[in-house]
């Protein structure tokens, strides 16, 4: 019986240091998760300035985090976080509310293939499985389609989180006053525009599903912006030929009309 004691005390020994590692090491557990999984997921380098996580407080909090440009376009990131906050419930593992405030996004390279489609692209479902998620909705024309996983999580282990069947949910993300500068071919100079808020809710899966999720529905909200932009410049361009078409027409019919004048 004594070893039997013996033998579930090492074992209750050995389960405690372990939950202490966890706990003591969460934030750089979750900080090198990011990074690997983003980095994977958008085929470009995502990198993280700190991850702070407080148990206690069921609050997390992430700041500097950036995605790089695809090869091809410029040096600056595409898109770049200064901190993004966010609220759980520790019980159930459900983070209620993601939000992050001004953030900055860069739309560059040919109209017909920006850096955000190739980051868009990148993230992708490639595998049959991609397709059997709950997608989250968001508020604008490119909410995206992402999935649950159903494989045995060994990340840690050096497994690829792809086959990660540990699930999270994710009920809102709010992004507020997104700073876009769109610096495409053929524009005389680059145009600042501002979105006042993008608005994902109900997003759920795996790390690499909600991953996948919120970068295309990110991209797909701001290349709409963008869009939008694009045809309002070139509605405003034709008002403006319009315009100076009618002056010059104008011109021309009264130095007609004085001519005429001047003829009799």
């Amino acid at each position: 019986m004594r070893k039997i004691l013996l033998a579930i005390a090492v074992v209750l020994a050995a389960l405690l240091g372990i939950a202490a590692y966890f706990a003591l090491n969460l934030d750089s557990v979750v900080h090198s998760r990011i990074e690997r999984t983003g980095s994977r997921i958008a085929g470009v380098p995502v990198t993280v300035g700190s991850v702070e996580i407080s148990l206690a407080r069921g609050t997390a909090t992430i700041t500097d985090l950036a995605v790089a440009n695809p090869p091809g376009f410029s040096d600056e990131p595409a898109i770049r976080f200064d901190e993004i906050s966010a609220s759980i419930r520790v019980v159930s593992g459900v983070i209620t509310e993601v939000y992050a405030g001004r953030p900055s996004i860069r739309v560059e390279g040919e109209p017909r293939r920006t850096n955000l489609d190739v980051l868009r692209g990148n993230a992708a479902p490639d595998s049959a499985s991609d397709n059997t998620a709950t997608a989250g909705t968001g508020t604008g024309t490119g909410a995206a389609t992402g999935s649950t996983g159903g494989e045995q999580d060994r990340t840690d282990a050096g497994v690829d989180d792809e086959e990660s069947s540990d699930t999270y949910e994710i009920e809102r993300v709010e992004i507020s006053e997104a700073s876009v500068l769109v610096d495409l071919e053929g524009m005389n100079e680059p145009e600042q525009l501002e979105i006042d808020e993008l608005v994902f809710t109900d997003l759920s899966g795996t790390r690499s599903r909600i991953t996948r999720q919120i970068l295309r529905q990110l991209t797909d909200d701001v290349m709409a912006a963008v869009e939008r932009r694009v045809v309002e410049a070139a509605g405003e361009a034709a008002r403006e030929e319009i315009e100076k078409r009618a002056d010059e027409l104008k011109e021309k019919a009264r130095s007609k009309l004085e001519e005429l004048l001047q003829g009799n």
